[in-house]
């Protein structure tokens, strides 16, 4: 996860939008099975995620609550039970030159919001990392 919000952060927003701007979203599906530390770790993201300059956190799942909690106010997209209920929400808010990063574990579901993004037609350009 830690990898995957550098590579956001090593991002620059604004291509494709004639009038520049854009900004960084990532979008955070629980990562699960990592035992009692668990919330601490959903947590502890927060300075990775304002290392990177992300603009806009949205999180699914109840282990990224931790997180949401944590997060300052001014970076708070959304927080969904699911990731089913963030597809709506983040394609509303999405703009040209926004770089859009989705990441979680399997079991969160958070793919569907990559699809939901694939199928309206934003342009995905897959740059995976492991962790």
């Amino acid at each position: 996860m830690a990898a995957a919000i550098g590579l956001l952060g090593a991002s620059e927003p604004g291509e494709g939008n004639p009038e520049g701007g854009g900004r960084r979203i990532a979008i955070l599906g629980e990562m699960l099975e990592l035992g009692p530390e668990s919330a601490a770790l959903h947590e502890k993201l927060v300075s990775e995620l304002v290392a990177a300059k992300v603009d806009r956190v949205y999180g699914a799942g109840q282990l990224m609550r931790h997180l949401w909690d944590a997060l300052p106010p001014d970076m708070r997209g959304l927080h969904a039970g699911d990731a089913v209920g963030l597809v709506g929400p983040v394609l509303d808010a999405i703009a040209p030159g926004d770089v859009v990063m989705v990441k979680g574990s399997n079991a969160s579901k958070v793919s569907a919001v990559a699809r939901a993004l694939k199928q309206s037609g934003h342009k995905e350009e897959n740059k995976e990392s492991r962790t």
